[in-house]
């Protein structure tokens, strides 16, 4: 998977990609992805998000991050990453093993909407995302 720039619907150009910091995360783009956001910044704007999800912060967002996050989301940040999502941005969600338990997050409320569930015994789903990560960082 390649990630592009795109150009929305309105014509704004999504350039941007987000780190959340919003919810305590255990890795942010200045500890623990230090080496991707390098790589990244090349052809991408990178920021850090440390306040509320809102709509306004992810206008010209192409590509959402979480890694680890250990507080829960609010019912207002759903909305708006669903409405982000439905307007073409993508999102990447990583946790670790023992997921949303181990974590003190309810990130899976807003995955189960699409089909998807982190397993909260099995770090499976951590392999396969890893391995989709690194194809994106070996592309670009």
């Amino acid at each position: 998977m390649v990630v592009t720039s795109q150009v929305t619907m309105e014509g704004d150009l999504r350039n941007v990609i987000v780190f959340n910091a919003s919810k305590k995360e255990i890795f942010t783009i200045n500890s623990g992805y230090r080496t991707l956001q390098k790589r990244l910044r090349s052809n991408w704007k990178i920021q850090s998000l440390k306040d509320e999800i809102t709509s306004e912060k992810l206008t010209g967002v192409k590509l959402w991050i979480t890694a680890g996050p250990r507080e829960k989301f609010t019912a207002a940040e759903f909305e708006v990453l669903k409405k982000y999502l439905e307007s073409g941005g993508d999102i990447l969600v990583m946790l670790g093993e023992g997921g949303e338990s181990r974590y003190d997050t309810n990130i899976n409320f807003l995955l189960e909407e699409y089909g998807i569930m982190v397993n909260n015994g099995n770090a499976r789903i951590d392999t396969v995302l890893l391995s989709a990560l690194k194809m994106f960082i070996h592309r670009n």
